[in-house]
């Protein structure tokens, strides 16, 4: 009997270690597409960044260029600020003769040494005898904390909102 108890406890201890197992990260994805409706010349690509938390400090990053049009060349680059650093990955791609549909990919892993650090990825292309880009950004690292505010009622009836830092 002593031996039956023992192995029950082993079956519900794994089963409680496995359906609690923490969710899979879900990516933050940001796009920027050309307008339809413009009246100004715009770069003839899509961009797209995609982050994935991996740990408190590294992210994954995928950057994806998809030019509308047939180019000569195509440039994705990653514009990284003091905060953050490129672990895995080179911070610049370049591609000759992309046609229109044909998406490119830059992936990273980035590591993030502050608290937060704003991720930028750009897209160059020639365009009518100039390079044009397009540019994504997303936050990465501990979000930003609502304002503290204080709320006061004046002699006339008025409210006044007051916000400290």
């Amino acid at each position: 009997m002593r031996g039956l108890h023992a192995f029950a406890l082993a079956i519900a201890g794994c089963s409680t270690a496995a359906g609690s197992a923490a969710p899979a990260p879900v990516p933050v994805v940001v796009e920027h597409r050309p307008s339809s409706r413009s009246c100004k010349p715009e770069a003839p690509v899509a961009v797209t960044l995609s982050t994935t938390v991996i740990d408190p400090r590294r992210s994954a990053v995928v950057v994806t260029a998809t030019p509308t049009r047939d180019v000569d060349a195509l440039e994705v680059a990653l514009a990284l600020p003091p905060e953050l650093a490129l672990e895995v990955g080179a911070p610049k791609l370049h591609f000759v003769d992309v046609g229109a549909g044909e998406a490119r990919e830059l992936r990273a892993i980035v590591r993030l040494d502050g608290r937060r650090g704003e991720l930028a990825a750009i897209a160059r292309v020639p365009a009518d005898g100039v390079v044009m880009a397009r540019t994504v950004a997303a936050w990465l690292g501990e979000p930003v904390a609502p304002p503290v505010t204080r709320t006061y009622a004046l002699p006339d009836g008025e409210l006044a909102q007051e916000v400290r830092p």
